[in-house]
């Protein structure tokens, strides 16, 4: 405060503050904040700087750790390119689809993989902004511009030697297995997955790979061995099934079906026991935590719960077509290729659960449905729980009508267990396997329709 703003009044003489001067000061003071206020306040100073647009960044420019872990991109982005990163990473990017972002982050450390990643991105951002066109690089000129200097380093590194099976390399060819996928193209798919698969068998599968490109190899493998329903060529990766499921169980009910099945000795039922296991872990993990929402945005995580299980039900033995076609199958291969669809079918609804790419499902119904006429009394007597087990959840996986064939099997299963009312044919098939979350809306209308059929 300036000293010229305190004046002192004797307080034996309060007429002090009626004098010339002090009313003076106290005027004083009152009109300087009022002019202050009303006066306009000056005018900043501002000039312009036309900076040049440069295409490089400078070579010391750290990059945020949510576009790439390891700190720098492989090569350094101009503006457009740092555009569609932030669009893919931004609240306006694609919806969600696992694994894009975690190999994104991995992708952009390699030279080649960089331009894949720009590839996909300016698809999506071409797709988002109302462009006209389909869903392959092909259909958006800038996308195509990226994918063909992709494709031009990709030749030229896969007759280099060393460097092409490189851990690059490897990045790539998952983010083409990823691409093909997801557009449904599974005979590019195959050729690329061949490509995989030499690399791999170069590097002697997976030892020397990161995590994220070894889970996704195999993960990979396991999807497109679900869409031709083939054996996989990979084998799961080390420590997988142990780290997946911690302190989950299987029931008593499931207990007693394995033990059961074990004592016949026959190779594929052995085999079998081991998936249904693995499976019911599943089951016991997401039940645990199907009601937490983040749960089922799991990504890469989702992988390692669902892969060894899917890995061994794919390993499973096939019913050969001879035993379809002469009706000559033995019951207990008949129980077996019944398990082995109906394992399929719930994984593949899981995986529709977790947003993970699939659509084999029909294929596996109509399967199943193949299966029916060749089921015998003695289909019944191997393990008859397991047999309506699989029936009820093959049951509760159509949405629409489901087949008669299929509800007429589930009432004969029914007769030759004893059970007599369709809601205790739900409660044997729930004490084996089962996901409420997926599975128990459906087993509801399935129990209706059972209950109308035996009126």
């Amino acid at each position: 405060m300036d000293g010229r703003d305190v004046v002192f009044i004797n307080v034996s003489h309060p007429s002090q503050l009626r004098q010339r001067d002090t009313m003076q000061a106290v005027r004083r003071r009152v009109m300087r904040d009022i002019g202050k206020s009303r006066r306009r306040r000056p005018r900043a100073i501002t000039v312009a700087i036309d900076i040049p647009a440069s295409d490089c960044l400078p070579e010391d420019m750290e990059i945020s750790r949510t576009l790439q872990p390891y700190g720098y991109f492989a090569v350094q982005p101009n503006a457009r390119a740092r555009q569609l990163f932030h669009f893919m990473h931004g609240p306006a990017g694609p919806a969600y689809r696992p694994f894009r972002m975690e190999w994104f982050a991995m992708a952009v450390a390699d030279q080649c993989a960089f331009y894949l990643c720009l590839a996909n991105a300016a698809l999506f951002y071409h797709q988002m902004t109302g462009g006209e066109g389909g869903c392959e690089y092909s259909d958006c000129d800038e996308s195509a511009r990226y994918f063909s200097l992709c494709m031009g380093m990709m030749t030229e590194r896969l007759g280099s030697g060393s460097d092409a099976v490189s851990e690059g390399v490897v990045t790539t060819v998952l983010g083409f297995l990823c691409h093909d996928a997801a557009v449904a193209k599974w005979d590019r798919w195959s050729i690329h997955m061949d490509g995989l698969e030499r690399i791999l068998q170069l590097r002697h599968c997976f030892p020397g790979l990161s995590d994220l490109n070894c889970v996704m190899s195999f993960w990979f493998d396991l999807t497109g061995s679900a869409m031709h329903d083939t054996a996989p060529r990979f084998n799961i990766p080390s420590g997988m099934v142990q780290q997946s499921l911690p302190g989950c169980e299987m029931s008593s009910t499931l207990t007693t079906v394995l033990s059961s099945l074990a004592t016949t000795g026959d190779p594929p039922l052995v085999l079998l026991c081991r998936a249904l296991g693995q499976t019911a872990l599943v089951a016991d993990f997401i039940n645990k935590n199907a009601h937490d929402p983040r749960f089922w945005d799991g990504g890469i995580d989702t992988t390692r719960v669902l892969g060894p299980a899917a890995h061994y039900v794919l390993s499973i033995p096939r019913m050969t077509a001879k035993s379809q076609t002469c009706g000559c199958a033995r019951a207990a291969e008949v129980l077996c290729e019944m398990a082995r669809l109906a394992l399929l079918i719930l994984i593949a609804r899981l995986k529709s659960a977790f947003s993970l790419v699939g659509g084999e499902m029909a294929a596996f119904q109509e399967k199943f449905a193949g299966i029916l006429p060749l089921l015998v009394h003695e289909t019944f007597d191997v393990c008859p729980d397991l047999a309506l087990w699989s029936l009820v959840v093959v049951a509760c996986s159509h949405a629409g009508v489901r087949p008669q064939s299929l509800t007429t099997t589930i009432r004969e299963c029914m007769a030759r267990l004893r059970v007599g009312r369709a809601r205790d044919a739900v409660e044997v098939a729930r004490s084996i396997i089962w996901v409420d979350l997926i599975l128990a809306s459906e087993a509801e209308g399935l129990v209706l329709e059972l209950q109308l059929r035996e009126s």
